[in-house]
């Protein structure tokens, strides 16, 4: 009962660890491609990541998802309870983490 802020203790070393490391990590060919349109830097990542040197087909096919992104409608958060597509859905998914945070399961 005594050693629970050792196990707490434990849990700062992988995040740590994790925060000296990451900023070593490359940015994903996708964030690249999309949100910073760095096609070059994307496609040098994608081949590191791949092992290939062609990977024409994979910024193609993040290219085409692009476009699809742009076409695709923006929801807001009010049309989320707005709108009766989604309405019902995001009530759902609301009541039940409510019911799973109040009732203390993640404590068992």
């Amino acid at each position: 009962d005594s050693l629970w802020p050792l196990l707490l203790g434990f849990i700062f070393v992988p995040a740590l660890l994790q925060c000296i490391i990451l900023p070593f990590a490359p940015e994903s060919p996708r964030f690249l491609l999309i949100n910073r349109n760095e096609e070059n830097k994307a496609k040098s990542v994608l081949k590191k990541l791949r092992g290939t040197t062609d990977v024409s087909s994979d910024l193609q096919e993040m290219k085409e998802e692009s476009r699809q992104m742009m076409r695709e409608k923006k929801v807001t958060i009010m049309e989320l309870f707005r709108s009766p597509m989604y309405r019902q859905p995001i009530l759902i998914a609301i009541v039940l983490q409510l019911s799973q945070q109040l009732s203390g399961i993640n404590a068992v």
